[in-house]
């Protein structure tokens, strides 16, 4: 009598091979995510630099209406100001910028910031009474958050660059204007390689 032998038919995968996907899935979504950090950061730094380039459209606009720069009374030297309640209630129009801005012009608008309070980021947080503009990281120092502009008080057409951020004269600006990057720093060993600038390829 003769007997046929059947293999056993296969229905799964064994162990190594569901281990193999495994792998690959992991590579392949590690892959799509480190692409999608990338994008997401060239994303904030353009809108950092659409921004800074905002600010100094809204401080030229400013000077040529009042033929003076914001927040000059009294100054006679390059002067670093934040986007903070001071320099942004002027160059938005709120009562408390009267004193630079008697007129209350409107000078820079921005999209509003996501967030709120001290938490907000990317954008212009702005009550009745106060307002701060936010660069798009979310540091956990709220001062890290703040955009700069250096304004050239004494009109020599020279600005020195802040330290910690260059060494350089900037020569034929009023202002010029930073951004610290996703770290908040600046100063040596690479903290300023990630900062966004006016004046300088970013």
């Amino acid at each position: 009598m003769n007997y046929l032998t059947h293999s056993p038919s296969r229905k799964g995968f064994t162990l190594i091979e569901l281990l193999i996907v495994v792998a690959i899935i992991a590579i392949l979504a590690g892959l799509g995510f480190g692409a999608f950090k990338l994008a997401r950061n060239a994303a904030k730094r353009a809108q950092a630099t659409k921004t800074i380039s905002d600010l100094i459209i809204a401080s030229d606009a400013f000077y040529d209406n009042y033929n003076y720069l914001p927040l000059s009374s009294g100054e006679n030297t390059d002067t670093i100001r934040k986007t903070d309640n001071e320099l942004m209630a002027v160059l938005i129009g709120l009562d408390t910028g009267s004193a630079s801005n008697p007129d209350l012009e409107q000078f820079f608008e921005g999209q509003r910031a996501k967030g709120k309070g001290t938490k907000s980021f990317g954008g212009l947080y702005q009550t009745n009474s106060e307002a701060l503009l936010y660069g798009p990281w979310q540091q956990k120092q709220e001062d890290d958050k703040l955009y700069r502009i250096v304004y050239d008080y004494d009109f020599s057409n020279d600005i020195e660059e802040p330290e910690g951020i260059g060494n350089e004269t900037i020569r034929g600006y009023r202002q010029i204007a930073y951004l610290f990057g996703k770290d908040g720093k600046a100063g040596p060993g690479g903290a300023n390689a990630d900062n966004v600038y006016s004046y300088k390829s970013n």
